[in-house]
């Protein structure tokens, strides 16, 4: 029986950007799942794109949070003896950005104009006790429109039994009690334009390299927002924003961003972050542009150093002959020298969840 520990990594990487370049293929094995999940049609989901977990409680379950790409809600599960448990929906919001709504959507040139307020498309989930982070696209829509939904960043705090908390942490009762839970703002988009060398491409259109957000992890006071484009001269960015102004009136002053690089390769971006334990950042990583050349893979980034290293590629996940996207990932735990990982798949019936091991020098 393998003897499963708390995650602690102690990787060395020297100098900024410092890759190991590895082709080592990573070979997946299937998840446990109990229940389905529902897109907001109510049907089963097939764009699942980013999860996050809380703390383990007593018991050893860990409440999650996770994204489907084209809804206005957010879904929960439960974490727990190597199943994820479907639970309910966490509305975010209806067809207009509701009062209290911080900041507003920056100026874009999406070809086709603006297009009606619709949903989140939800690209990546993270948690920082005691919030979950739901994160738009923040970019033009494929056919070029602009919708200011995609535009928004939301935050919620949850129990454990995946009920969304009002502000004095009581369970709300109601879906439109819930939507009143939630906090939402625009102002993401002021640190994405004034990034440096990305900012020129926030809000032009995807086919122009425009900015695309994939990826959220919070770790302190600082939000990470992986992009999957633009994608620059072979390298990739994350663009790293206090959290706190985010989440503030518009006549604050503005944040303060911080541009990240990773030499992952000539039309490679992010797909998903989440947060580590010792402070680094683990990088799910694939094509800009839906390169099919373009191999996905898992990274490891510091921030604070910019040390940098990849892991490995990741074995292809096909159901039926559809081939899935890794999209997500969730990091579960350290097994001697190897990280296992939760991974879930784009265009797969319920994310298609499978479980890979890292190797960890």
């Amino acid at each position: 029986m393998r003897r499963f520990v708390p995650l602690c990594l102690a990787l060395l990487v020297s100098g900024p950007a410092a890759a190991q370049n590895t082709t080592q293929k990573l070979e997946p094995r299937p998840f446990g799942l109990e229940g389905t999940f529902r897109d907001d049609d109510g049907k089963i989901a097939q764009d699942l794109s980013g999860i996050a977990c809380a703390e383990a409680s007593v018991d050893g379950s860990r409440q999650c949070l996770l994204a489907n790409d084209e809804d206005r809600a957010a879904l929960s599960a439960v974490l727990a003896g190597g199943t994820l448990k479907v639970g309910p929906k966490i509305p975010l919001f209806r067809n207009k950005a509701p009062a209290g709504t911080h900041g507003k959507p920056q100026p874009v040139s999406c070809r086709d104009g603006a297009a009606k307020f619709r949903d989140l498309d939800g690209e990546g989930v993270a948690y920082a006790a005691p919030f979950f982070y739901v994160m738009g696209s923040h970019g033009c829509a494929r056919n070029g429109k602009f919708r200011a939904s995609t535009f928004l960043l939301a935050r919620v705090r949850m129990d454990a039994q995946g009920r969304a908390l009002d502000r004095s942490g009581r369970p709300t009762s109601s879906r439109r009690d819930a939507r009143r839970s939630v906090e939402l703002t625009f102002r993401l988009g002021e640190s994405l334009a004034a990034a440096p060398r990305v900012g020129a491409y926030f809000g032009k259109d995807l086919d122009q390299n425009g900015v695309n957000v994939e990826g959220v992890a919070v770790m302190g006071d600082t939000l990470y927002a992986g992009l999957r484009a633009p994608s620059l001269d072979g390298e990739t960015f994350i663009v790293a924003t206090p959290l706190a102004p985010l989440f503030t009136e518009a006549q604050s002053p503005a944040p303060q961003p911080v541009l990240l690089t990773m030499p992952l390769g000539m039309d490679t971006g992010v797909r998903d972050l989440s947060a580590l334990p010792d402070g680094r950042l683990l990088v799910l990583y694939g094509s800009a542009q839906d390169q099919p050349e373009v191999a996905s893979g898992v990274a490891i980034l510091d921030p604070a150093t910019g040390g940098f290293l990849k892991l490995g590629e990741l074995a292809g996940v096909a159901i039926d002959g559809r081939v899935g996207k890794a999209e997500a990932i969730l990091p579960l735990a350290r097994v001697g020298n190897h990280l296992d990982v939760l991974v879930l798949y784009d265009s797969l019936p319920n994310g298609a969840p499978q479980r890979f091991s890292l190797p960890l020098p």
